[in-house]
């Protein structure tokens, strides 16, 4: 059987920590782990001494350690499964995964490690993000926001996790070779029948496979060829959803009531006149977020998702809530918001049946989205504010004014997001070139 232990390298008392691994007559090599440590603090079975003080350069090197020697009993077993052959390369990587600066020239050509290099890669790069930001605060500048959205490495650590379930399902480990027409096809129907995962969290998750095998192909690993075709990915489902139109938003301004929900109630307003995500908006602060710009009161923050600045007029509604409170309301964490705003809703009485999808537990205690008919106040979410500011402002506003609140990159990206459909321009045409609606085209009784 496989195995590998910690030994000492070095000429000087400060020596190299080192992995050597056997298998066998055939395989011994070894890597360096990136760590050193006084040979005084060093066991002769091969770990750190539990009496280390003194140990001040790296205190926590035995953990370290620890951590290191249960991700190589994880990939021994799994290149022992997959057939992997063991490499000085393949240790090399294992080493690099642990240190968090895996390098695609090592990886191999495994669907899931080619996530998890994907993903450690966005992280990397926020990493050396937050780095230069700590030199641009000590130089006085304004640090940059970090490349990816945390949402996006969020979201590839659940495909990533979904993948692995498929695997263990199908009890097969899949390289990138493999990833043709009749693995999406087993993929979308195991997704749906087994996680029962809505169509567009399956395209999603496709979507994001696309993303890391363009990745890999630009590196020289060998991908299958229809994962790139159109087909490949499952079919967009438009999104059910619902917004507060400007009487609703008037209705919801007027309640009083406990202090949580009209604590709420100004969140929701500030919501619904900004187009914040909720991530954004409960980082808001009066001392750093407003701005005069030629004696007009602006909202200017960085969106966390996309990075891009964004300046909003304050709207009457927003401004009597901060001259009211003096400030922002209270924050309170995006899961408070979603439970208050909906309680919020129902106080209102928003019970118009509307259709939609909601949270509802299965009977295996799982929790998934269910379509139905349900009274309005059931469907609302901390999402609702964003939404309803773009669709509220449709064809009120220009599109590429809108597009500056919500920073949405394209009119396409914003007509999806309001759910507009293609015959909702004929209004426009028809107020334009003069033209009425006959009754048969208003339809008949």
């Amino acid at each position: 059987m496989p195995s590998f232990k910690y030994i000492l390298s070095g000429k000087d008392s400060e020596k190299n920590i080192y992995v050597r691994f056997s298998h066998g007559r055939g395989i011994d090599f070894r890597a360096t782990t990136g760590r050193t440590i006084h040979k005084k603090h060093w066991h002769p079975n091969g770990h750190v001494r539990k009496t280390n003080e003194g140990l001040s350069k790296d205190p926590l090197l035995t953990e370290w350690l620890e951590g290191l020697s249960d991700l190589l009993e994880l990939r021994i077993k799994e290149a022992h499964n997959s057939k992997t052959p063991f490499t000085s390369a393949w240790l090399r990587h294992i080493i690099k995964e642990h240190k968090g600066e895996i390098t695609v020239e090592h990886l191999t050509d495994l669907l899931l490690d080619n996530i998890k290099a994907y993903k450690a890669d966005l992280e990397n790069q926020n990493k050396a993000q937050d780095d230069e930001n700590k030199n641009l605060v000590k130089r006085g500048l304004k640090p940059e926001p970090p490349p990816f959205a945390t949402g996006t490495i969020r979201n590839y650590n659940t495909t990533l996790h979904r993948i692995q379930k498929f695997e263990k399902y199908r009890n097969k480990n899949y390289k990138l070779s493999e990833l043709d027409s009749k693995f999406s096809k087993r993929y979308q129907e195991y997704a749906s029948d087994v996680l029962d995962l809505s169509k567009n969290s399956i395209s999603k998750d496709i979507r994001q496979l696309q993303a890391v095998c363009n990745r890999a192909l630009r590196e020289g690993l060998k991908v299958h060829k229809d994962i790139f075709k159109r087909q490949f990915g499952g079919k967009y489902e438009p999104a059910q959803f619902v917004t507060l139109n400007e009487d609703e938003i008037n209705l919801i301004r007027s309640y009083t009531g406990t202090a949580k929900l009209e604590n709420a109630r100004d969140w929701l307003i500030i919501g619904c006149w900004t187009g914040c995500r909720v991530g954004d908006m409960m980082k808001l602060d009066d001392k750093t977020n407003i701005e005069n710009e030629n004696g007009r009161e602006l909202i200017s923050y960085i969106q966390e998702k996309t990075g891009k600045p964004i300046k909003v007029p304050v709207h009457p509604m927003v401004q009597e809530v901060l001259d009211r409170r003096g400030k922002f309301p209270k924050k309170i964490s995006d899961v408070k918001y979603n439970e208050y705003i909906k309680e919020l809703c129902k106080e209102v009485e928003l019970k118009e049946m509307v259709e939609g999808s909601k949270v509802v537990k299965t009977k295996d205690d799982k929790f998934r989205k269910k379509k139905g008919l349900y009274e309005k106040w059931e469907l609302i979410s901390s999402h609702v504010g964003r939404r309803s500011f773009a669709t509220n402002m449709y064809m009120k506003l220009s599109n590429k004014a809108i597009m500056k609140v919500t920073g949405h990159g394209s009119e396409a990206q914003l007509m999806q997001y309001i759910g507009e459909v293609s015959s909702e321009h004929y209004d426009q045409y028809d107020e334009h070139w003069g033209i009425t609606k006959t009754k048969s085209d208003e339809g008949t009784e």
